[in-house]
């Protein structure tokens, strides 16, 4: 299903994590694998790597760090991410990589 949504030179390393928007990711559960209720990805970026201004419209977001440090913005107010953080659906959020890396589950 993650195949899909990738380009050929994105699609699997051999031990089954995939480079996805500047980020290597680890899908530990799909959404297809819980009926729809959760899917878990775990992320490590860089310095510097941000996730765009987007809104999820079905779901929560829930996101938490495991290294690093990250600023998360939801709608116009501005967090340094702490050990678990959740963004409402139908508010606007974004986020970007403030230290050397990080590594967060989404």
């Amino acid at each position: 299903m993650l195949d899909a949504l990738l380009t050929s030179e994105q699609r699997g390393l051999a031990d089954g994590r995939y480079w996805f928007a500047g980020a290597l990711v680890a899908v530990h559960v799909q959404a297809a694998h819980s009926y729809g209720r959760v899917g878990v990805w775990e992320f490590l970026e860089s310095r510097g790597s941000r996730l765009p201004l987007h809104t999820h419209h079905r779901e929560d977001e829930r996101v938490v760090l495991l290294d690093g440090e990250v600023t998360f913005w939801v709608g116009d107010r501005a967090h340094d991410l702490e050990r678990d953080t959740r963004s409402p659906s139908r508010e606007a959020s974004r986020m970007r990589i403030a230290s050397h890396r990080a590594r967060r589950e989404y």
